[in-house]
């Protein structure tokens, strides 16, 4: 049973939106697992390229797999609640940000 000072605590999570899902965007959502706030992960495709290794790759070192995983695989992990949505952000309204 909730008592109802538990469930207007849980409607006041914070929401994080991280737009890309490159280094940057993965290490900040790492360091946000922790944290008690929802992570929504934007990003154009639905994997992670390791870039550095692509060439590895070219040359039949390693398979495209060793050098490319799903988002969702890489923050399902994660204590905080992560969703990843494969879209491109086309603008930010910060007018309608809620507080």
């Amino acid at each position: 049973m909730r008592l109802a000072s538990d469930r207007s605590a849980v409607r006041r999570r914070l929401r994080v939106v991280i737009v890309g899902a490159g280094f940057g965007g993965l290490t900040v959502a790492k360091n946000l697992a922790k944290t008690p706030v929802d992570v929504t992960l934007i990003d154009r495709k639905n994997h992670h390229l390791f870039q550095p290794l692509l060439y590895q790759v070219a040359t039949a070192g390693l398979s495209p797999a060793d050098i490319a995983w799903p988002i969702r695989r890489l923050v399902r992990r994660q204590k905080t609640r992560a969703s990843c949505w494969a879209r491109s952000a086309m603008s930010i309204r910060r007018e309608s940000r809620s507080s």
